[in-house]
């Protein structure tokens, strides 16, 4: 698996190839300090990427398309992979950028998102009620991590 810094179009495709459309978010390049595509022979996986928010703090993002969820070689879950090398791109990005604490918010009825941050290690720290709008309330999430 591969990562590299992304490209104007891998947005569009994920977009157009999402696990859960409903949830991206198609202006959230705008906001973005780094991003990544993960991709496994050409074909792309997902995106994610950091906003650093302050010197030791970054808010993190990922999008997951359905090929995300196909077996890179047999009896291997490409999800699985994927989340391994999110956490290890989240590490070397601490580390390179001084971060201490990483961030997330998830909407509170998604829940496959829900679940996947907290595979990538996160742990839920308080409601943000209205934070996506009227009545639609997102859970944070906060990663600490450790830098030598």
């Amino acid at each position: 698996m591969n990562f590299r810094e992304a490209k104007p179009d891998d947005l569009d495709f994920v977009m157009n190839n999402a696990l859960y459309p409903h949830q991206v978010d198609k202006d959230c390049r705008k906001r973005i300090c780094y991003d990544y595509t993960f991709e496994q022979n050409d074909t792309i996986l997902g995106m994610g990427g950091f906003i650093i928010l302050n010197d030791t703090t970054a808010e993190c993002w990922v999008f997951l398309t359905t090929f995300a969820m196909k077996p890179i070689i047999p009896n291997l879950c490409t999800l699985s992979e994927c989340m391994r090398r999110i956490k290890d791109q989240m590490e070397i990005f601490a580390k390179n950028h001084g971060i201490l604490r990483f961030q997330a918010w998830v909407s509170c009825d998604f829940e496959e998102g829900n679940r996947l941050v907290r595979h990538l290690g996160f742990e839920k720290e308080s409601k943000m009620i209205n934070y996506l709008g009227k009545d639609k309330d997102a859970w944070l999430y906060v990663k600490m991590m450790e830098i030598e």
